[in-house]
């Protein structure tokens, strides 16, 4: 497991600064989703036969949409998200690199939340909801109080929700 504040302070803050799409509401986001994606950094690939890789348990099919659908179509953010990846653009990195490189991990997690047209929530109810709505879907098997879970189990009671 990846110290949640750690995970917070050195990886998620300055990516999502660096890409011009911090909030607190979005840091927390992200955040919420490594600890009930991937327990925090726990797993890198998912358990059992499914797809989903790193931290942030992203399908390749959800990666591929987002550089296809999404980045291709605004050349500023795609190339400050390649900014983060070990690939020398114009590539896109491959999947793979969501195992190994948190601070791309990082930001293609923030990318695929970006794409959603409601605001981000503050409370840890409504992003749990949002969570579960935009980013693991009606078919994904985790729940919004799973999420809820997650968040109390791995993060310090003391980084407060609103």
């Amino acid at each position: 497991m990846i110290d949640p504040i750690h995970l917070l302070n050195y990886v998620i803050r300055p990516v999502l600064k660096d890409l011009h799409l911090w909030s607190a509401e979005a840091e927390r986001l992200v955040l919420g989703t490594a600890c009930q994606e991937s327990q925090c950094g726990r797993w890198l690939r998912q358990v059992g036969t499914g797809p989903a890789l790193g931290i942030y348990q992203m399908e390749p099919v959800t990666y591929r949409d987002l550089w296809v659908n999404f980045l291709q179509h605004r050349a500023q953010l795609a190339a400050a998200v390649l900014a983060w990846s070990t690939c020398v653009p114009p590539d896109v990195p491959p999947s793979s690199e969501l195992i190994g490189n948190l601070n791309y991990a990082t930001a293609m997690c923030r990318v695929h939340y970006l794409r959603v047209p409601a605001k981000i929530p503050a409370s840890l109810p409504e992003q749990a909801e949002y969570w579960k709505r935009f980013y693991n879907s009606e078919l994904g098997a985790g729940t919004a109080r799973e999420y809820v879970s997650s968040w109390r189990r791995f993060v310090p009671a003391d980084l407060v929700y609103v």
